[in-house]
């Protein structure tokens, strides 16, 4: 018996751990005024711009200890990334986001990580050793994850894009592709 009660706690443990880095994908919910995250957008699929609610105020302190405020970047796409140094996921599309930096910066295009739930020593470490440029909020709390109602603070990696005019145009709860990644940013700079 105790063996079995030892089997069903470490299938728990197993469960929520892998839940804790990933999520299923599907459409969003809007409800009221508000951006309703209740699954990611399916990739590449931009909600349409009647749709769009506007992103809230995300300021914060960057590795590097600058002060960051979303709204210095108004008329700019901004690709907001929320990720770990432990998660695996979010190591695999770290190349991906930093190609994606590198090829969009100057057109118009921002992307913005957000360390949750790690140390700013780990997070700065991973950075410099995948060669990281692109800035990274500070948040260990996953305050900032918590000013967009009804967003799964346990889906990391996850990636909230934001249009030209400051609202959420399409959000990935999983680990997002270049592919996928890059569609979405060449819709919104049609636009």
């Amino acid at each position: 018996m105790r063996r079995v009660a030892y089997a069903v706690v470490l299938v728990l443990v197993a469960v929520g751990v892998l839940a804790g880095c990933s999520a299923s994908k599907g459409a969003p919910e809007n409800a009221g005024s508000e951006f309703r995250f209740v699954e990611g957008t399916p990739s590449g699929e931009v909600i349409a711009a009647s749709d769009r609610k506007q992103a809230p105020t995300v300021t914060g302190e960057l590795l590097d200890g600058k002060k960051y405020a979303l709204a210095d970047h108004h008329g700019k796409i901004v690709v907001i990334n929320f990720w770990a140094s432990w998660c695996a996921p979010c190591r695999v599309e770290a190349p991906d986001l930093e190609k994606t930096y590198q090829t969009y910066q100057g057109k118009g295009v921002e992307l913005l990580g957000v360390l949750v739930r790690d140390t700013k020593g780990q997070g700065e470490t991973y950075s410099k050793q995948a060669g990281l440029t692109y800035p990274s909020l500070f948040d260990p709390k996953t305050e900032i994850a918590l000013q967009f109602p009804g967003y799964p603070l346990a889906a990391i990696p996850s990636t909230i894009v934001v249009d030209k005019r400051g609202r959420v145009a399409a959000a990935y709860v999983a680990q997002v592709d270049l592919a996928s990644l890059t569609k979405t940013i060449e819709k919104l700079l049609a636009e």
